[in-house]
């Protein structure tokens, strides 16, 4: 023990920074000025940023349930996994609409009461936001002070993937809330256990499991399997009969390996009993050549990378390794450990099947898919709430137990990360690093590419009539989804019956408009009436097609058929 202690003495000489650094960071003004700069942040980057992908695909879904009452996507799935490289509007897939219950009902409130337009979206995406940090700070200061509910209300306005969501109207925020409100329910529920009552604080868990299915789409097999998990553990702590409780505390590093190993295990025998064509797990567990480098790729980047830096965990890296050096950890930071790890390992395990899938269609390697889609990280921001609580629980637990030295603010009020139990340069290194980061996203999000196609959605809006087909060529790249960029543009009220198509430009697209040519598992292109061109595709539009005179971003452009010519 004394060892211990000369160690932690060693690290409380070797952390001290300048006083003015404390006084900043315990001076709740500091905590406050960041919040405001992140919502300054979300309100100018709603203005001038694009609707994301995602977004627009969603959108989609409850334009065509408020105007058919059918929760699909009318131009066909937004990925064919017959053909890549090719748009389907008659494929299966495309009517999974109700599988994202919660997040289409928060956009369809916005569309049904506002109107259907990216403003509306936007203010969405603000409004989201707000509740977001107003939940995030209600629940931190109930269990841990309103200091430290600065701080993680703080981290969450900064954050830059936060920030950016925000501005694209992306759910994000929504993953943010359930998550805080899940690990709430699971330290209501050890309170009322402790208090010899039933822990019906867990049941907040069960909802917000069930709501975080419903707003990513998540399959319920393996919804059920993270709840499988959640709850064997559960049983293995809570059951005196088995006496384990005692010794997962004093080993949670190895017990939470365990618990994440069950539930990595039951996703992966629900990938093996039902595979199903396009599922990136189903194919990922047929090609482990591919699958186990993704893995061992992903957990490094997303922990490494995502984790200790995006989101604020390395300066109390030191601090939670020297609490695992110092004996049991306490009931709660066993649970809450848990309620980061398998969250985590879900995040990474299904990232690792997509990078893995993605990237065998395209032809790339796992480390250029991985730089790709290295943006996949934000995913983890659903964890900011309950990692930082777990430091936080850590914190107060150091304090409590005197294995540092409190000499001025009282135990209540010294939350902050000032008393030598946090790298404090470190952190404000983060956050002069992060402040920048989040600006570049916020505002930066405006010369995103799915803008350019936003401005050439509302330019083919203005001259394609009812009835009427167009077809999309751009990269290959994840343009498929970017296909629903132009359904609010060409027809936002799913009254005019005009359907879009896309095409990889490494396909015979041309050859197809001319009726020379049909690609298998993809849309007929000899109706199309109008043909857009990205601006990395270098070919010109077929023989007849007329070049339209618009103003579009640098390198698009717009053909009409020899057609359509002659009829106007």
């Amino acid at each position: 023990m004394d060892s211990v202690h000369g160690r932690i003495v060693c690290w409380e000489i070797f952390l001290t920074v300048p006083d003015g650094w404390r006084r900043r960071l315990d001076d709740p003004r500091t905590w406050w000025l960041i919040i405001l700069i992140g919502l300054g942040l979300r309100g100018i980057g709603a203005f001038i940023s694009p609707l994301s992908v995602d977004t627009h695909v969603h959108a989609t879904y409850v334009i065509n349930f408020l105007g058919s009452g059918d929760i699909a996507l009318d131009w066909g799935p937004n990925r064919n996994p017959w053909n890549p490289l090719a748009s389907n509007p008659g494929a299966p897939g495309a009517d999974i609409g109700a599988t994202y219950a919660l997040w289409h009902a928060w956009i369809g409130i916005w569309i049904f009461s506002f109107g259907r337009s990216q403003t509306s979206l936007h203010v969405a995406g603000f409004v989201l936001s707000l509740v977001m940090m107003l939940v995030v700070y209600r629940l931190t200061k109930q269990h841990f002070g309103s200091h430290v509910a600065l701080r993680v209300t703080a981290f969450a306005a900064i954050q830059p993937a936060l920030v950016a969501g925000s501005t694209m109207a992306m759910n994000e925020d929504i993953m943010v809330m359930l998550m805080a409100l899940a690990t709430h329910g699971l330290l209501t529920g050890l309170k009322q256990l402790d208090a010899r009552q039933w822990p019906v604080g867990w049941s907040y868990g069960a909802v917000a499991l069930v709501c975080f299915g419903a707003t990513k789409g998540a399959s319920m097999d393996l919804v059920l399997a993270v709840a499988a998990a959640g709850a064997f553990w559960v049983l293995l702590v809570h059951t005196p009969q088995l006496r384990l409780g005692v010794r997962m505390r004093a080993a949670p590093l190895r017990s939470v390996s365990f618990i994440l190993a069950v539930m990595c295990g039951l996703m992966l025998m629900e990938a093996v009993l039902n595979p199903s064509p396009g599922w990136s797990m189903a194919w990922s567990v047929r090609h482990p050549e591919r699958f186990i480098p993704a893995v061992a790729l992903c957990t490094l980047v997303f922990v490494g990378l995502w984790g200790a830096v995006g989101m604020f965990a390395l300066p109390w890296m030191s601090m939670v390794r020297r609490r695992l050096h110092l004996g049991p950890v306490t009931e709660r930071q066993l649970h809450l450990l848990m309620i980061v790890a398998l969250p985590l390992g879900f995040i990474v395990l299904m990232n690792a099947s997509f990078w893995a899938y993605e990237g065998s269609i395209y032809g790339w390697g796992v480390v250029k898919t991985a730089a790709v889609y290295m943006h996949n990280g934000r995913y983890l921001t659903v964890l900011l709430v309950p990692l930082h609580w777990f430091f936080a629980d850590v914190e107060r637990d150091m304090i409590q137990s005197k294995q540092v030295t409190v000499v001025t603010a009282p135990l209540q009020q010294r939350m902050l990360p000032s008393n030598n139990l946090v790298r404090v340069g470190t952190l404000a290194t983060l956050l002069m690093l992060m402040v920048p980061a989040s600006t570049a996203l916020g505002v930066g999000m405006t010369f995103h590419p799915d803008a350019e196609q936003e401005h050439v959605a509302d330019a083919l809006g203005d001259i394609i009539e009812p009835e009427e087909d167009f077809l999309v060529v751009t990269r290959t790249y994840a343009s498929m989804s970017r296909l629903y960029l132009y359904h609010m543009g060409v027809d936002p009220d799913n009254t005019a019956n005009i359907t879009g198509h896309w095409r990889s430009m490494d396909t015979a697209w041309d050859h197809e408009l001319l009726g020379f040519h049909q690609s298998e598992h993809a849309g007929n292109l000899t109706g199309v009436d109008l043909l857009v061109l990205g601006s990395e595709v270098s070919a010109e539009g077929p023989e007849g097609w007329l070049l339209l005179d618009l103003e579009l971003p640098d390198g698009w452009r717009i053909y009409t058929s020899p057609a359509r010519t002659s009829s106007t």
